[in-house]
C-alpha cells in the first residue's frame, strides 16, 4: 500500500503534457489541445495519488494527530487544485471555448492552492518521518535521504514548470521506497 502514492503519482505526473513554464498560458493551452485525454487523466491520477496518500500517512503517522490532520488538508487542496486543473480546461476545449481562458482567470489562485496545499502535505510528510526516525525505524542514512527528500517535495511547486511536478515524484520515490523496504508501518 506505502508505494501507490509514489507510483500513482509518477505515472499521473508522466501523462500529463510537458509545459515548460505554467505562466505561459499559451504553452498550457497547446498542451491541452494536443492531449487532452492525457491532460485530463493524468491529473485525475495525481489528485487520485494525494487521496491515497492519506491513507498512508495515517497508518504511518497514527501517533502524531497534527500529521494526520495536515496531510487530510494539504492532500485535500493538493487534489482539488489539480482536478480543477485537469478537468476545467478540457471542459472548456470540448465546448468550443479556449483553455486559456481557465489559464488566465486562475493564473493567481491555481498556483497558490497547489503552494499551500504542498506545503501543508510536505509539513505532514515531514512530522511522518520524524516520528519514523524518532522511533528508529529507519537505517540512518535512509531517514536522513527520507526526511530531506519530504522537505525539498514542500519546496518544489514553487517551481513553475512541470520539472517542479517530475521532482515531486522522485522524490516521494525517496520518502516511501524505504518505508516500504524496511517494513515501516510502526503505528498500526
Amino acid at each position: 500500500m506505502i508505494l501507490h502514492f509514489p507510483l500513482l503519482l509518477t505515472i499521473g505526473t508522466l501523462m500529463i503534457p510537458f509545459v515548460k513554464h505554467f505562466g505561459d498560458h499559451e504553452s498550457a493551452e497547446n498542451a491541452v489541445t494536443q492531449h487532452p485525454n492525457r491532460w485530463l487523466i493524468g491529473h485525475l491520477i495525481v489528485a487520485a495519488a494525494f487521496g491515497l496518500s492519506i491513507v498512508n500517512i495515517t497508518r504511518i503517522a497514527e501517533a502524531n494527530p497534527l500529521a494526520i490532520l495536515l496531510a487530510a488538508i494539504g492532500g485535500g487542496i493538493q487534489a482539488a487544485g489539480l482536478g480543477a486543473d485537469g478537468v476545467a480546461p478540457v471542459v472548456l476545449l470540448r465546448h468550443g471555448l479556449p483553455p486559456r481562458r481557465f489559464f488566465a482567470g486562475s493564473s493567481r489562485t491555481v498556483p497558490a492552492t497547489f503552494i499551500v496545499g504542498s506545503l501543508l502535505f510536505g509539513l505532514a510528510q515531514i512530522l511522518m518521518i520524524v516520528g519514523v526516525n524518532q522511533a528508529g525505524q529507519l537505517p540512518f542514512g535512509w531517514g536522513i535521504a527520507a526526511l530531506l527528500a519530504a522537505i525539498g517535495f514542500s519546496a518544489l511547486p514553487a517551481i513553475p514548470s512541470s520539472w517542479s511536478l517530475y521532482g515531486t515524484a522522485a522524490l516521494s520515490w525517496l520518502i516511501y521506497l524505504p518505508l516500504q523496504l524496511t517494513n515501516v508501518i510502526i503505528f498500526y
